[in-house]
């Protein structure tokens, strides 16, 4: 990142860092943004999360596991659980809940991952997912969680997943629980591509990006200022901020949390950056996340919006106001991938 556009202090808050164990996964869902030979093999690098979970800085507060999915390693995800805790930290999941099938083995291991510091539990649920849970199935390991103690939510793609939501959240066992929906666009990407647009949405939200306030660290090491489905097209942009290979979490998140690039990006998201620096850029039916990453891989842009940034103080101190007033209304889910 260019030395003009970082700023003296943080401007952005890091309390929840999202990472991504491994891509293996047992299911083969239509949409999923990971290409199957990728989903296929155990990527999973002890030395990347040991050297993460050792040097995160006190901001961040929650680590967020996911994947691929995380409890295909029982031991595995235990161990990370208890390093997680012994660190201090909360943990949270996001899973497909296949390996609550065998139930027996399936609620042991849900307590003891509870013992261990779990606390948070997003279960992904909704149209796409091949094989998925029945509603029954859901119902009864969402029950599970909440009467462990657990907060948990629903994370799922497209406009169908609300009806399977709906059906599973109103269940009388839920009805006392606040259960937390994330629904998101359909990126027809890795597995995904082919398939038609679902929850696709217009210029008008794209006034900001919270997904900029969900950095990831893939298995690895390399460390993502968001969690967009797109993000293994991201290399090499401003999203890419380094790798835990090369520089230590924490040094990783400060830059990250300096960068007026990336905060400019998150409260006036994609559309709203490059009209706040006069540049005209129309969204083409695409996706938030497809029109960021269309530009922000445009050198020639990049290049107009840096040095804008760089002789823009008014700019600049709107943007800082702009995360401020964010910081008094709003909170941070995890990562939902």
């Amino acid at each position: 990142m260019a030395d003009h556009v970082i700023a003296e202090i943080p401007i952005l808050r890091c309390r929840v860092l999202s990472l991504a164990l491994s891509w293996k996964c047992d299911a083969h869902c239509l949409h999923c943004f990971l290409p199957r030979r990728i989903r296929q093999r155990d990527a999973y690098e002890p030395e990347v999360v040991h050297s993460v979970l050792a040097h995160l800085p006190d901001e961040v507060s929650l680590v967020s596991l996911t994947g691929g999915e995380p409890f295909l390693e029982p031991k595995r995800l235990l161990d990370v659980l208890s390093r997680i805790d012994a660190h201090g930290r909360i943990a949270a999941i996001v899973t497909n809940g296949l390996w609550s099938r065998d139930w027996q083995k399936a609620r042991k291991l849900l307590g003891t991952a509870f013992r261990l510091g779990l606390r948070i539990f997003s279960l992904s649920l909704d149209e796409y997912h091949r094989p998925a849970l029945s509603d029954q199935e859901a119902i009864r390991l969402l029950r599970e969680a909440v009467q462990l103690g657990m907060e948990v939510s629903l994370k799922g793609t497209g406009r169908f997943a609300r009806k399977k939501w709906a059906r599973v959240s109103s269940h009388p066992d839920l009805s006392s629980v606040r259960v937390r929906p994330g629904w998101e666009n359909l990126e027809t990407i890795g597995t995904g591509r082919g398939l038609p647009a679902d929850h696709q949405r217009g210029p008008s939200t794209m006034r900001d990006c919270g997904t900029v306030l969900l950095p990831l660290v893939l298995p690895d090491g390399r460390f993502m200022a968001c969690c967009s489905t797109l993000m293994f097209q991201a290399k090499g942009t401003w999203l890419d901020v380094g790798t835990v290979r090369e520089e230590p979490i924490d040094r990783l998140i400060d830059r990250y949390r300096r960068s007026f690039l990336l905060a400019g990006l998150f409260v006036f998201g994609p559309l709203g950056f490059l009209r706040r620096v006069g540049i005209s850029r129309r969204p083409d039916q695409e996706t938030k996340c497809g029109f960021c990453l269309g530009w922000l891989k445009d050198q020639e842009i990049c290049r107009k919006v840096a040095d804008r940034l760089g002789v823009d103080m008014a700019l600049k101190k709107e943007i800082v106001a702009r995360v401020m007033l964010f910081e008094h209304t709003r909170s941070v889910e995890p990562c939902c991938e």
